[in-house]
């Protein structure tokens, strides 16, 4: 993915620095400043603290500064068992996963920026939300919660999440 970085608003982009950026000079005509195209560098993350993907994908794709988990399930990554019975024990394994996959990434649960949640049952949205106010204060995560008809191996609880790599 190419991006167009500047050090001057000129009408087609917004001036943004490429902080570790690999960057090739570029004048584009436009403007009166040179303008750089950064190339975005895109990688896998893998880590054996959180469940082995379960198809052709991976636990987390990291780009530029962000971090893309695929959606957890409450699976203990030593054995592969669910987790829990609960919502309650679910979601602490499902965010425990999250979390193991952003530290290895680079990162930590507290740089998580976006939070999407899969629920079998959105009666159930009281107790997650209790253990999720464990891991994240209220001002913390921007989020969205869904109600799915059904979820992989039956589970109660799926994430998501994006973060940012300070």
């Amino acid at each position: 993915m190419l991006r167009c970085f500047c050090r001057v608003a000129c009408g087609d982009s917004v001036c943004r620095s490429p902080q570790g950026a690999e960057t090739l000079p570029l004048n584009m005509g436009k403007c009166k400043d040179i303008l750089k195209v950064t190339k975005m560098k895109k990688a896998a993350i893998y880590t054996e603290a959180a469940p082995t993907p379960l198809g052709a994908y991976s636990q987390a794709i990291v780009a530029g500064d962000l971090v893309f988990t695929s959606g957890q399930l409450p699976i203990d990554p030593k054995t592969g068992n669910i987790v829990g019975d609960t919502i309650e024990g679910q979601t602490r394994q499902v965010l425990n996963n999250i979390g193991a996959i952003l530290t290895k990434a680079g990162g930590s649960i507290d740089s998580t920026v976006k939070v999407t949640v899969f629920l079998k049952d959105l009666n159930d949205l009281q107790a997650m939300n209790k253990v999720y106010g464990e891991f994240f204060s209220p001002d913390s995560t921007a989020r969205m919660v869904f109600q799915a008809s059904r979820l992989p191996r039956d589970v109660k609880v799926i994430m998501d999440a994006v973060a940012y790599l300070k």
